[in-house]
């Protein structure tokens, strides 16, 4: 079974549905029935779930993709929302099985101190004892804790751990949190030394699960001022969800017991699994892949290889570069919760359809991580990005660009390395889908061009995105084939103009402002007329001295020749 979801190497913006099927069947009902519940969307229920469970198994199970490359089940979320989009009350619904579970190991905690207070009080001053003092109740749930707290906690080895954190800001602003975080993540042993107390705290293999939240004025004022935070790794670390901004819909809609009472049941045994016989005590269990996952594996290493490598922008290529380890993750805490909702022992091999589920999870995340990028950090806005902007609006004015035009703009004639630039934000901007190239041969067979112009076929189909009304000659056509935001407008009468302008001998060399002003007709709209024009095969395209030129097939056999 073979996966081609990471082969694209354009960067897809646009917001897709939460892959809800790649969830196992308890685990999904619980997320749909607590977003219809709350009145949200489920992508906040569903991070928070995956994060919450990861959290129930991270310090047990790991998954060994080779003998340098293994990884636990630390899952990291951040969820992106202003306030009044449900953030909180998904938190509490999907972590109460966490804390239901610490506050049976706090009452466990509790009646043994005071069976010990007992017991002292019970002893003659005749015959004292010494009864040592029962140790700290085990953390696993923990809330806005300090990065030198958290190590400490971890160096006591608790069965698991989550941890929540309600504004993350605070975490972006600490160099040192930061680099603890990083190493947590990585599994990389942490020395810390203080100058209270004791010296020194160590924790060999740290691992632990993460969600927070954040608003996206303060996300996009700390990437803004700090892009290191990408480029260090950091944010690539965690997987980005971003749900529409709308308010919190009242429903009358409860969750219904049988779907909490799995999902509680879930969590516990996950929490307790430790003490079963999948696990050598003080030991995680490993699991592999299975012989066909691991050909799902090579394939997707491949293609995240080649897209990396791609990629136009240095933050697109850091977030791309941790794809591989939350694949892996995702795959590991799929295998696990898929055979403990069935009531069976986990096996010690992931299955190539599990490792599939794993990669669509990836893949949605990657979009979000993406989509976060280029909504928060503006890369290929034009509002505030001067030099995509005269990229646009030449293309506007000329139906394309190459390179050579773009050196006379003010924009890049200004910087420091103009061609550098200009390379670097076609780059860009090719990734992010938003310009599309082709190769256009020197009429005399000398060296030829590249030109660039505005995507003119839906990614999907690979056919101009128009649509025709079929009621008369007044038929309204819409495309998305000129820069413009809003879709151009023109009716058949005026796609006829143009074509028989065009057809007419005499008229066999047309750029888009002869036929403006010669029919009178607003310049984008001749663009997208053109453009159409050009996609269904009624003219051809290409140019003469840097400019381009429109023409009919069938007006002169001449033309055609000193085109090409």
């Amino acid at each position: 079974m073979t996966s081609n979801l990471f082969s694209r190497t354009a960067v897809n913006v646009e917001r897709f549905p939460f892959p809800l099927d790649t969830l196992p069947p308890k685990l999904r009902r619980f997320v749909e029935e607590a977003a219809d519940s709350i009145g949200i969307d489920p992508d906040f229920i569903a991070a928070l779930v995956l994060a919450t469970t990861s959290g129930a198994i991270v310090q047990n199970y790991e998954i060994r993709l080779k003998q340098d490359f293994i990884e636990r089940a630390a899952i990291w979320m951040i969820l992106v929302g202003k306030s009044g989009v449900g953030k909180t009350p998904a938190v509490k619904t999907t972590t109460a099985p966490f804390l239901a579970y610490q506050r049976y190991l706090d009452d466990q905690y509790n009646e043994a101190i005071s069976a010990h207070d007992q017991a002292m009080e019970d002893c003659s001053q005749e015959q004292p004892i010494r009864k040592p003092m029962p140790s700290a109740p085990e953390q696993i749930l923990l809330d806005n804790v300090t990065p030198e707290a958290l190590v400490e906690i971890l160096s006591n080895k608790p069965r698991s751990c989550l941890v929540l954190q309600d504004e993350l800001s605070s975490i972006f602003m600490s160099r040192h949190g930061r680099n603890s975080l990083l190493s947590i993540f990585s599994g990389i042993p942490i020395r810390q030394n203080r100058k209270t107390g004791q010296k020194l705290t160590v924790v060999h293999e740290p691992a632990m699960a993460f969600g927070g939240g954040i608003q996206p004025a303060v996300l996009q004022q700390e990437l803004s001022r700090n892009k290191n935070l990408i480029l260090s790794g950091f944010l690539p670390r965690f997987l980005f969800v971003m749900p529409p901004d709308k308010p919190v819909v009242w429903t009358e809609m409860e969750i219904s017991h049988e779907a909490k009472d799995d999902y509680h049941r879930l969590i516990k045994t996950l929490l307790e699994r430790c003490e079963c016989d999948d696990c050598t005590p003080g030991k995680p269990f490993v699991v592999v892949l299975s012989d066909s996952a691991k050909q799902v594996w090579q394939e997707f290493r491949r293609a995240n290889t080649v897209e990396e490598s791609e990629i136009g922008f240095e933050e697109g290529r850091a977030m791309l570069a941790k794809i591989p380890t939350h694949v892996a993750r995702m795959a590991l805490l799929l295998h696990v919760v898929e055979h403990t909702e069935l009531g069976n022992s986990v096996p010690p091999e992931v299955s190539d359809q599990t490792l599939s589920s794993a990669l669509r999870l990836t893949e949605w995340f990657r979009n979000e991580s993406m989509r976060v990028l280029v909504e928060l950090l503006g890369m290929g806005s034009r509002a505030s990005d001067p030099q995509a902007t005269a990229i646009f609006d030449m293309i506007g004015k000329n139906g394309d660009v190459c390179k050579a035009d773009l050196h006379n703009s003010r924009a890049f004639r200004s910087l420091h390395k103009p061609a550098e630039a200009i390379d670097a934000k076609l780059s860009e901007l090719l990734a992010l889908g938003q310009l599309e190239s082709r190769y256009v041969k020197h009429k005399d067979g000398g060296r030829g061009m590249e030109v660039f112009y505005l995507p003119t076929t839906d990614s999907d189909s690979g056919t101009p995105e128009n649509t025709e009304k079929n009621e008369g000659s007044t038929a309204t056509v819409k495309t998305n084939l000129c820069m413009d935001d809003d879709p151009s407008e023109f009716t058949k009468e005026d796609e006829e103009a143009v074509w028989d302008y065009l057809s007419t001998d005499g008229h066999c060399y047309a750029t888009v402002k002869d036929v403006s002003e010669v029919l009178k007709m607003p310049y984008q709209k001749t663009i997208a007329i053109l453009r159409n024009l050009n996609a269904e095969n009624r003219v051809v395209s290409g140019r003469v001295s840097r400019k381009k030129y429109y023409v009919a097939p069938q007006s002169t056999d001449v033309c055609l020749e000193e085109l090409n």
